[in-house]
């Protein structure tokens, strides 16, 4: 298979349900003559609306969208479990497949004889599969339970031999659906190295996941499913970033007494940026018990609120609270990414501040922060309230919103080369000349 070959091509993909609507029937009806005819009308369900797209050798393809969107049925017919109604899916190599990790398991079935069996399931020799065994097992790390039937297995022993399994099989096109988003953090992040190691390889993938900083990580490109159809495909970014900010203005238009001050990026594109919120009722603020935020704010010193942050100037957050109570409450404060990668945060029991605000009262807290830290982006504002106890009572991730750029005479395209991620900030350095002796 040549480099540039294409692995996958879906052309015009659509699926239609039918299910009929029993109407006109009462429980009296049913119990007197079951048989009678149904009076309803069938209901037509598009689960997929004329999908196309292609994947060539060593792509990764992400796909997103909110429940219902489609992804699911999408699969499905791209792993053979269903047909299309129309369309064409062609495949040139072998597919392997986790719709649902452990799918094809047997219960009373060993680990080992599923791992077996699922290979030659997709098509493997015993001696393909007698090669990759001992990493399998090795990397699932359930060491002799491997030789006990699986249905005596925790949920994650399962997991891990599961996805061991499928991760170490030969194939072409590998298809995960919400696969590396389950499981312990020490698994998961083995999981994701190990899915990482596989793309570097050149093993062509498609994700399917509601965790997008996975599909950050791991994709090329992204397709954006929206009731059935391909609301958007791109780069990572793009795309992502798009529906991100989509997530937060559809969650935004439910609180109509927030205001929210929207501006336009250096482009000109519609991108949602709120750089300003206060509530007109307290009721409507984001609260527990006795302490509500009532206003939040991020601006330039020498701009104002409602301007983009130039990244060589200092900025101002501010925090508005409300005590209405004696109860001790702790404040959080988190700075993240357009992905929600948390980049630094603010604990007012770490920085000691939490017997300020400590009786009744309205109060202000301001963050000074110095120049020469963000890179160019989009970045989100949260705010959690902990109890005594340590427990969080509210979390409101998407307060703020907020762009940074570069001053207008540097150039964006030179700098991002040289500076990617979401910091850039100037570390000392010093040089010192060493001589040695011969």
């Amino acid at each position: 298979m040549c480099d540039m070959e294409v692995v996958l091509k879906v052309e015009g993909l659509s699926k239609t349900y039918f299910s009929e609507q029993q109407s006109n029937r009462s429980i009296k009806d049913l119990f007197s003559d079951p048989f009678m005819k149904n009076t309803g009308e069938a209901s037509r369900i598009e689960a997929l609306k004329d999908i196309s797209f292609e994947l060539k050798k060593g792509e990764s393809l992400g796909i997103v969208g909110s429940n219902g969107a489609g992804k699911s049925t999408l699969l499905k017919i791209l792993s053979g479990v269903t047909a299309p109604t129309s369309g064409k899916v062609t495949i040139n190599g072998r597919v392997l497949s986790v719709l649902d990790i452990g799918t094809g398991f047997h219960p009373d079935l060993t680990g080992k004889e599923n791992v077996y069996l699922s290979g030659e399931i997709l098509g493997m020799s015993r001696s393909e599969i007698d090669e990759k065994y001992k990493e399998i097992v090795d990397f699932s790390g359930i060491g002799d339970f491997v030789n006990r039937p699986v249905k005596h297995y925790s949920s994650g022993m399962y997991l891990r031999l599961a996805f061991s399994t499928m991760i170490f099989m030969e194939a072409d096109l590998l298809i995960l659906d919400e696969a590396i988003s389950s499981g312990d953090e020490e698994f998961k992040r083995k999981m994701l190295k190990r899915t990482q190691l596989q793309r570097k390889k050149g093993i062509t993938m498609i994700i399917v996941s509601h965790n997008l900083s996975e599909v950050y990580k791991l994709c090329t490109r992204v397709i954006l499913l929206d009731e059935g159809g391909i609301k958007n495909s791109g780069s990572p970014t793009d795309v992502l970033g798009s529906y991100i900010e989509e997530a937060v203005t559809k969650s935004l238009e439910t609180n109509e007494k927030a205001r929210i001050v929207k501006t336009p990026d250096s482009t000109g594109a519609s991108k949602i940026t709120i750089y300003e919120r206060y509530w007109a009722s307290i009721d409507d603020a984001p609260k527990h018990s006795t302490i509500s935020l009532t206003y939040a704010s991020v601006f330039s010193e020498n701009r104002g609120v409602g301007f983009p942050i130039s990244i060589d100037q200092p900025a101002v957050l501010i925090i508005r609270i409300r005590k209405d109570g004696d109860e001790h409450i702790d404040l959080g404060i988190s700075v993240a990414d357009i992905r929600y990668n948390p980049i630094f945060a603010f604990s007012s029991i770490i920085n000691k501040v939490s017997n300020q605000f400590a009786a009744p009262g309205e109060y202000e807290l301001r963050f000074e922060i110095p120049a020469n830290i963000f890179n160019k982006g989009h970045f989100i504002v949260g705010v959690v309230f902990f109890e005594a106890s340590g427990k969080m009572t509210v979390l409101h991730e998407d307060i703020l919103i907020f762009e940074t750029q570069y001053p207008p005479l540097q150039k964006d395209t030179d700098l991002m080369r040289q500076f990617p991620g979401p910091l850039k900030f100037n570390l000392p350095c010093s040089v010192t000349e060493i001589n040695q002796s011969l």
